[in-house]
């Protein structure tokens, strides 16, 4: 399955809005100010191309009237096909059929809307709309030259059981490209730039936006989830941001049957908008970008029925290689277009009520990803959370465990190590840490008063190597286990 319900920010990564009017009293040109833009629309009943489904970007406006009413005008900015692993040859279907029936959906939407047809002075009967698009200029020898604005006109032939042609029953019946030629405004502006090519919309599959097209193993439909988080929300990870937050989508999914292995996907498919004000190291785009990821491995959908003891094996963070930050707003940071994928898949599991995640390999659509310098885009491949990330303690322990149980995090450890300790006995407790010859080499005294117990310890004095430990209650051993340390 596949939803094309995209959550994406289009201005980054489609062509502006152009149009114009002529003004009646000066017959000037006057560029359209679009506004409704980047706005979307599923089709899928395209009839020479069943089994596809494409999203239109567009944009609306209203061009006034001489004799009053408005004429509905339309910018079709492109056109975005499923690609996945179920899909036919959606790249061979023809862009004119696409927008066709985009149009014959669109006015079949505006049917029920009274305000609509009375708001505008066309199309009548038999009359004719329009829309644009960007237009390329090439030279003589074919050559990029620069850009223009293309206007497309198609017909309307509506039927409707009213004298009046504006009726909120009106009915589209039949639409198909008008006779009259292109035309074009600006033109091409020098003399060897004389070659216009109109309707150069992207028309690509919804992969060259989000990842998926090339990745192997990209079945499955996708949710999509909105957050805004605090830079502090990761236990062991606190930052320097206080008040700060950032606000992102992201969509994840459990691949179907057919994949070996099968994954759990994670993709943020939006834009990274910091909190206004917000000055810290970690509003960095690298620093942002390794935290937000390590929160959607600890906190995302997927880990939200992660029982105790369960592990997901095959976490998979898909993102493009390359961001960057806005050139007019600081606190924005989005992913260039176009380039390449890249992945990190992780193991995660619930110990206790932790998430506790373990990088297992990275990979990407391309062996060296390389980011466009003149964008100033950054590559991201390398800011994905190593062994060292955090992990996140699941709410408190409040109802009576069936059995005792403990754990080290974070497992291997560096500097610190964070006892847990889950049972429905409290008191005073010994936790002893013994090396591999089983020798004593600390003893730490705590006193238990809830059911779960967790306190953090310096192991700045413990070299590389695999210990024991053991806690202890009452002179007897009521749970052990083994940790590492890793310097």
């Amino acid at each position: 399955m596949y939803n094309s319900a995209f959550s994406v920010d289009w201005e980054h990564y489609v062509p502006e809005p152009c149009g114009y009017y002529y003004d009646h009293d000066t017959f000037e040109p006057v560029y359209y100010e679009w506004e409704e833009s980047y706005l979307e629309m599923e089709i899928c009943d395209v009839p020479a191309c069943q089994g596809c489904c494409f999203t239109v970007v567009y944009s609306e406006d209203y061009y006034p009237e001489s004799g009053g009413g408005y004429t509905y005008m339309l910018y079709i900015h492109g056109v975005f096909y499923n690609k996945d692993g179920y899909a036919p040859n959606c790249e061979n279907c023809n862009l004119e059929d696409v927008i066709l029936q985009f149009l014959k959906e669109l006015y079949e939407e505006k049917n029920g809307d009274e305000e609509f047809w009375d708001y505008l002075a066309r199309p009548a009967v038999g009359g004719t709309g329009q829309f644009y698009t960007r237009a390329r200029c090439y030279d003589a020898a074919g050559n990029f030259c620069g850009e223009g604005c293309c206007e497309k006109e198609y017909t309307l032939i509506t039927q409707n059981t009213d004298a009046d042609p504006y009726a909120d029953q009106a009915i589209i019946n039949q639409i198909a490209w008008s006779t009259i030629p292109d035309d074009f405004l600006p033109a091409c502006t020098t003399e060897t730039c004389t070659t216009m090519k109109c309707m150069d919309i992207p028309f690509q599959p919804y992969g060259s936006i989000y990842c998926g097209e090339d990745i192997p193993c990209n079945y499955g439909e996708w949710e999509e989830v909105e957050e805004t988080i605090s830079l502090n929300d990761i236990d062991g990870n606190e930052t320097d941001c206080d008040g700060c937050t950032v606000t992102f989508t992201y969509r994840w999914r459990e691949t179907e049957a057919g994949c070996e292995p099968s994954y759990t996907d994670l993709e943020i498919i939006s834009s990274l908008e910091v909190s206004e004000s917000c000055q810290c190291s970690t509003a960095t785009l690298s620093n942002l970008y390794s935290y937000v990821i390590n929160w959607l491995l600890l906190n995302g959908e997927q880990v939200e029925y992660l029982g105790d003891g369960d592990c997901i094996f095959n976490t998979r963070v898909l993102s493009k290689s390359c961001w960057t930050q806005s050139d007019t707003d600081d606190n924005i940071f989005y992913f260039c277009d176009p380039t390449p994928c890249c992945w990190a898949i992780y193991k995660i599991c619930n110990y206790g009520g932790a998430i506790v995640k373990t990088l297992i390999e990275t990979g990407g659509t391309v062996e060296t990803p390389e980011c466009d310098p003149t964008a100033a885009c950054e590559l991201v491949c390398d800011a994905f959370p190593d062994l060292k990330a955090q992990y996140r303690i699941k709410d408190n322990v409040e109802e009576p465990v069936e059995e005792t149980s403990s754990y080290i995090l974070p497992n291997p450890a560096n500097d610190f190590i964070e006892i847990n300790f889950l049972s429905n006995d409290n008191g005073p407790f010994e936790l002893v840490i013994l090396n591999v010859q089983v020798e004593v080499i600390a003893v730490h005294n705590f006193n238990k008063t809830n059911i779960k117990f967790s306190q953090k310890i310096d192991a700045n004095n413990l070299i590389t190597g695999n210990y024991f430990y053991q806690v202890r209650m009452n002179g007897s051993i009521v749970s052990k286990g083994m940790f590492n340390i890793l310097k």
